[in-house]
């Protein structure tokens, strides 16, 4: 019953400097000069004229940013996956509050990308210290959306999003990897944990077989979706 009450409330919200870069080792001052030469900082938001995206929500974001108004690409060129990864985490790790990261290679990223675009909805319980709370996950890659259910439910077109993570898969064929950002859009309601958190679960949920059953279930066959099930799997108490 609650599984058909958690889709039934979803579907009522819709009414509306390039060689400089060599790092040998992992700390110090070398890791500092690399993060300045490789990576500039970016804000969320761009500047006005850009193209924007509307989701189910009714919320509108702009267009992602692309990848190279992070990254400087040409001063990753000969840079293996795993210093691609080292500096990209600690980028986002220097950025402070209000930022996470991660990184996906090619072949994980091509199976989320074919998952979420089949299902692209679920929701996501989020430990808290008293219970939990219920968040909304929308895909539409390269972005991935995750908003509070009960704000969802009650703001309807107007809730905003809690956390926005993007995928940038531009280094996916000659690095394997992609490079994955969330950006908390509301601080006063997820912590930097607790955005990495629903960023390493949704991941686990698309990716991994017997938790997809319960992404495939919310969106095909709501009377088979349970959502004591995934709570089991979060380590939260069933309701």
């Amino acid at each position: 019953m609650l599984g058909k009450y958690l889709i039934k409330a979803v579907q009522l919200g819709k009414a509306g400097c390039a060689k400089d870069w060599l790092i040998h080792d992992t700390g110090g001052a070398e890791v500092t000069r690399a993060l300045g030469a490789a990576l500039l900082k970016a804000d969320l938001v761009p500047t006005s004229g850009v193209r924007r995206r509307n989701y189910a929500t009714g919320f509108t974001l702009p267009a992602p940013k692309e990848l190279s108004s992070i990254l400087k690409i040409e001063t990753v060129r000969d840079a293996s996956k795993e210093e691609i990864t080292r500096i990209w985490n600690e980028y986002h790790f220097k950025l402070g509050r209000g930022h996470v990261s991660t990184v996906l290679d090619a072949a994980a990223f091509k199976t989320f990308r074919e998952r979420v675009s089949e299902c692209p909805l679920f929701v996501l319980p989020l430990k808290k210290p008293a219970g939990f709370v219920t968040m909304f996950l929308q895909a539409q890659l390269p972005r991935v959306l995750f908003t509070g259910l009960e704000d969802y439910k009650v703001r309807g077109s107007q809730a905003s999003p809690y956390l926005v993570v993007t995928h940038y898969d531009d280094l996916a064929e000659s690095k394997d990897v992609v490079l994955v950002r969330g950006d908390i859009i509301l601080p006063a309601h997820l912590k930097d944990a607790e955005a990495t958190d629903l960023l390493e679960a949704s991941h686990s949920f698309y990716l991994r077989r017997d938790l997809f059953d319960h992404v495939q279930a919310f969106n095909r066959n709501s009377a088979n979706f349970d959502f004591n099930e995934v709570l089991r799997t979060r380590g939260i108490s069933p309701l």
